[in-house]
């Protein structure tokens, strides 16, 4: 294939970096405490340059193959954040058939994270929410916002179905579940997570504190993700500390189902609803400096538990579960968590009633309908 000016394609793509390169490299704009990023990212850079265009255009071939065959009446998708999922979503625009994407975890519509802004949020037509308080993000650049319909979520409510029977140790001691948060060593964000040496600091100090109440069973729950990336269970391997043992493999609906209080830095919202919905009393770390929600959420958020919005109270809390054990409960006797299970997770409840329903109209061409029969946000 020939390019502009008689050059091919590729040759192209490649003045066209060089050039761009140089002007970025002169401009000082990514040198960082005196260190030029640039130059250690540049040959990743080139090297995706030339890959991209002939990847997304196999890309396009795979999905207009697809669409030709199917010809289906509405696309669904779980997540729109990979190129072939926003490719889809394109070629979709491009023939009119509507797309609908699920929420598949916390932190949208009540956290902010600029990500979502190019994401589900700005991709997808229609966005399936958990409830009427997961609201589009703020359109930052007049970007396009998806519809949102709340439905709930049905796996928490699959959850909710089997009760809950903790039945007390018989040395009368509290099992408390301590659960980090995700570690990317500071290389990746989703605009939620703690800084990553602090992260790992604030766990060992509450590891640390919990281990001192002789009236307590801990469990510490590692993010499920690559173990390798986080220190603190290789530091607690290394701690040996009697009342506190490391679960990195249950379910974790089975795990919190045995727990009596969970202890959290997970910042993305996740578990704190997956708690909330079991009854499990609930202590969230979210510091503003790392996690910014909206206000309604937050005032929300500290009805239904307890909130720490520092390091300094985390510690002062992990400090009392140890000396109180048990009596540390009695603290959540004024929490009411049903409003944000409303407003944030299971919306009126039949989820996957709900789903079926607005997906039924979909395949029938009747969005429009569906749409104004839901609880939406326009």
């Amino acid at each position: 294939t020939r390019g502009l000016g008689g050059l091919p394609e590729l040759t192209l793509v490649q003045q066209c970096y060089r050039e761009w390169a140089l002007e970025v490299a002169g401009s000082g704009r990514l040198v960082h405490s005196g260190i030029d990023s640039f130059q250690a990212l540049s040959p990743y850079l080139y090297a995706l340059v030339l890959s991209g265009p002939s990847l997304l255009a196999r890309t396009d071939a795979v999905v207009h193959s697809v669409l030709d065959q199917w010809q289906p009446h509405a696309v669904c998708f779980s997540a729109i954040v990979c190129p072939h999922q926003k490719r889809l979503v394109i070629a979709c625009n491009r023939r009119a058939i509507p797309t609908i994407c699920y929420q598949h975890g916390g932190a949208y519509g009540t956290h902010d994270v600029p990500v979502h802004d190019f994401a589900e949020g700005r991709m997808a037509d229609y966005f399936l929410s958990y409830g009427s308080g997961v609201l589009p993000p703020i359109s930052r650049r007049g970007l396009r916002r998806a519809h949102y319909v709340a439905v709930g979520s049905a796996r928490i409510e699959q959850q909710m179905a089997r009760k809950r029977n903790v039945r007390p140790n018989r040395d009368r001691r509290l099992r408390v579940v301590f659960a980090g948060d995700v570690s990317f060593r500071n290389t990746l964000t989703a605009g939620t997570e703690i800084e990553d040496t602090f992260r790992y600091k604030l766990e060992r100090e509450v590891l640390t504190e919990l281990a001192l109440g002789p009236r307590l069973q801990v469990v510490y729950r590692p993010f499920p993700a690559d173990l390798s990336s986080q220190g603190t269970p290789a530091w607690l391997s290394r701690a040996r500390l009697d009342n506190v043992s490391i679960d990195a493999s249950s379910r974790t609906a089975a795990l919190l189902r045995r727990s009596e209080l969970l202890i959290t830095l997970s910042t993305s919202g996740t578990l704190w609803n997956e708690a909330l919905a079991l009854g499990v009393p609930l202590v969230a770390y979210l510091d503003s400096r790392f996690t910014s929600v909206r206000e309604e959420y937050f005032a929300d958020l500290r009805n239904a538990c307890i909130v720490c919005t520092s390091a300094e109270e985390l510690r002062e809390l992990a400090s009392s579960v140890a000396t109180e054990g048990r009596e540390f409960l009695r603290r959540f006797v004024v929490k009411r968590p049903d409003v944000f299970l409303q407003r944030y997770v299971l919306a009126d409840g039949l989820s996957s009633d709900k789903v079926c329903d607005f997906v039924g109209a979909a395949l029938h061409a009747r969005l429009p309908q569906a749409l104004a029969a839901s609880n939406t946000d326009a």
